[in-house]
């Protein structure tokens, strides 16, 4: 990740987090950035209120999220979008920069990866054995992350760095292959279909 894209993680990492704060919502701009991950990364259709549904509270009356938080969201999905579909790889995981505290930073990708599970099942409903590939086993492995509650050292600081950045890596680049093998999926599928409606040969035979 280069330093240009780790300044800009860092300046809306803040902006997000503060505009959360604003409407009273609970979740966190890390947790918010994995469900968007999720939903990218499941090719989920944004139906009508799936935003409010995944980061307001159930109990909370009001249904219709605010217009610029609406928009807010729209701007990081598209964001992401683009990042995954970079031949320069320029995907990140966002958490607080290493200027924060180690235990801060680990709690936030806890977050980040329960946020990417809300969002990855919000409409999917099949099981990480069903994705293809590596991707099953990676989405098993952020579920684990999101329920483990790992501690740092507080007197080893090098080597809570090496292990928050391992964990980062890994969310990174498992995050950019379940997207990659998720579309190469649906392409392969949308190309067996053309195909299938192209060849005459290919439909049942009437007797």
């Amino acid at each position: 990740m280069n330093n240009e894209t780790n300044q800009f993680l860092a300046k809306d990492h803040a902006q997000l987090g503060a505009q959360l704060a604003i409407y009273e919502i609970e979740a966190t701009a890390s947790e918010v950035h994995g469900i968007a991950c999720g939903l990218i990364c499941s090719n989920t259709s944004m139906s009508t209120n799936l935003w409010s549904r995944l980061i307001r509270d159930p109990s909370d009356a009001v249904d219709e999220m605010p217009a610029a938080l609406d928009r807010n969201l729209g701007s990081l999905m598209e964001t992401i979008r683009l990042q995954l579909n970079s031949p320069d790889f320029e995907f990140a995981v966002m958490i607080p920069t290493d200027d924060n505290p180690a235990g801060e930073r680990l709690e936030a990708l806890a977050e980040w990866c329960q946020g990417f599970s809300l969002g990855f099942f919000a409409e999917n409903q099949r099981s990480p054995e069903a994705l293809p590939g590596d991707a099953g086993e990676i989405v098993r492995d952020i579920i684990e992350i999101a329920g483990a509650n790992p501690e740092i050292d507080g007197d080893d600081l090098d080597e809570a760095d090496r292990f928050l950045t391992e964990i980062e890596e890994y969310l990174r680049v498992g995050t950019q292959l379940i997207f990659e093998e998720i579309q190469d999926e649906i392409q392969s599928d949308m190309d067996a279909a053309s195909t299938s409606k192209s060849d005459p040969d290919s439909g049942p035979v009437v007797h």
